[in-house]
């Protein structure tokens, strides 16, 4: 069974429930039932880079920003290897509702 990439960005999964209203909104042949600007979204995100990363919190993906902060270091790249390990566990064993 295919499980895809793990995913680790939050406006990516953001988008993609939006798309996925909208398209089931489309074979119904009603009008779009969801909209979320990209620049409005929160940024949670984590980078990998090797053996280190960076984890990005913002209020809004683009500027201007009321708060930001962007943590760098190995411990990013840990976090993101035990998501990574967590996201497949939950994918393989059908537990698709976890957090």
């Amino acid at each position: 069974m295919p499980l895809g990439i793990p995913k680790t960005g939050f406006p990516t999964e953001s988008m993609a429930k939006v798309a996925a209203h909208n398209i089931v909104a489309a074979i119904k042949g009603e009008p779009p039932a969801s909209h979320k600007d990209f620049g409005q979204m929160a940024a949670v995100c984590m980078t990998d880079a090797g053996n280190n990363g960076v984890m990005i919190l913002a209020d809004h993906m683009l500027p201007p920003r009321k708060a930001a902060v962007m943590i760098p270091g190995p411990q990013v790249h840990a976090m993101k290897v035990g998501f990574e390990k967590y996201y497949l566990w939950k994918s393989r064993h059908g537990y698709v509702r976890l957090p």
